[in-house]
């Protein structure tokens, strides 16, 4: 019994109950700190990567955004239903005379906006862009803007008062849903001919809807027979400009409404516009100039829309400021600009022709 005790206590201790010596734990500690360090690098680098992503992301997204959007109602421009610019008319469009023949505006006051009859486009350089509403809103300086008539979106076509002229304009019940206003500019068109007016909604139901274009809000009440190819939409006019919205840029949808127009695009830093002009009366852009060199508005078929987009200002995504191209306002062409800060900048261009003024 003793010789087992013995042998007990005078046993080698087996490798696994030994522990670890000190320089062990040491490199034990040092190669962890290593893989902790690399994966913490790996980890800083991909977010820092996602961040630059998704800041990039945002910026096309927006940029993409803000050109269909604005495409929209450039090709819009000016429309009256099917109605087009007759051949016989090209000689008289080159001399500055357009459509006077065909479209007919009888809206007391007229257009909104500042917009004429044949001048459905217009544009501002240099932050100069006039804010509609009694309430102007801050204008972003050197930024361009841009001002917009065009039908809107919803319309119907006539199933009433066809012949002989007639002051009440009867519509199907969906036109209920085109959501129409008293006192709305409107326009109707046939093909042939077009009235922009101002009407009334006449005891709207279900089966129904009458426009009265009377007098106290009209030059005419009656103007010409239309026939069932005829429609009539709202006349909508908009605005585009840069303003300061939450502590940044933005691009600003101008409803009429001043500091509480909608955004359309954030982190826009500057908008540059460039009107095609038409020079020799072929419908089709000789020339590209800011809205300052532009004589003739009824001249312009085509919209060069240009929008410098940058990162939220409080990101410094970038090492160093990046140098992007821009266009100089004398030469009209894109110039290498420094950035003032460590932001990304991307710059997106689209050229809309107006389809109302295509051939």
């Amino acid at each position: 019994m003793t010789m087992n005790k013995t042998f007990l206590t005078n046993a080698p201790t087996p490798k696994w109950a030994r522990g670890v010596t000190l320089v062990e734990l040491m490199i034990a500690l040092t190669l962890g700190t290593v893989l902790l360090i690399g994966v913490v690098q790996v980890f800083t680098s991909n977010q820092h990567t996602f961040r630059i992503n998704d800041n990039v992301g945002r910026l096309q997204e927006n940029a993409r955004t803000a050109l269909d959007y604005i495409g929209r109602d450039v090709r819009g421009a000016g429309g009256t239903s099917c109605l087009r610019i007759p051949e016989n008319e090209l000689a008289d469009l080159a001399a500055g005379v357009r459509r006077t023949a065909t479209v007919n505006v009888v809206a007391n006051p007229p257009l909104l906006g500042g917009l004429a009859l044949g001048e459905e486009i217009r544009g501002f350089d240099g932050g100069n862009y006039p804010v509609m509403g009694a309430v102007g809103d801050a204008v972003v300086g050197g930024t361009d803007g841009l001002r917009i008539g065009r039908p809107g979106d919803c319309g119907a076509s006539l199933t009433g008062n066809l012949a002989p002229t007639n002051a009440n304009i009867m519509l199907p019940a969906s036109a209920n849903a085109c959501g129409f206003e008293d006192g709305q500019v409107f326009i109707i068109s046939d093909c042939t001919s077009a009235v922009i007016f101002r009407g009334n909604l006449n005891n709207p139901n279900a089966n129904q809807l009458t426009i009265n274009h009377a007098m106290n809000l009209n030059t005419a009440n009656r103007e010409i027979a239309y026939d069932d190819s005829a429609t009539v939409s709202s006349l909508v006019t908009r605005g585009f400009y840069i303003s300061i919205r939450n502590g940044r840029r933005a691009l600003v949808i101008d409803t009429g409404n001043g500091p509480n127009n909608p955004v359309l695009a954030e982190n826009v830093e500057n908008m540059q516009i460039l009107y095609g002009v038409d020079q020799t009366g072929d419908l089709s852009a000789d020339a590209f100039v800011n809205a300052g060199a532009v004589a003739n508005w009824s001249r312009v078929v085509a919209a060069q829309i240009n929008l410098l987009m940058a990162s939220d200002p409080a990101s410094n995504l970038i090492p160093a400021p990046q140098t992007y191209a821009w266009l100089a306002d004398a030469a009209l062409a894109p110039a290498n600009v420094v950035a003032g800060d460590r932001r990304i900048y991307r710059t997106f261009s689209q050229t809309i022709t107006l389809r109302n003024r295509a051939p």
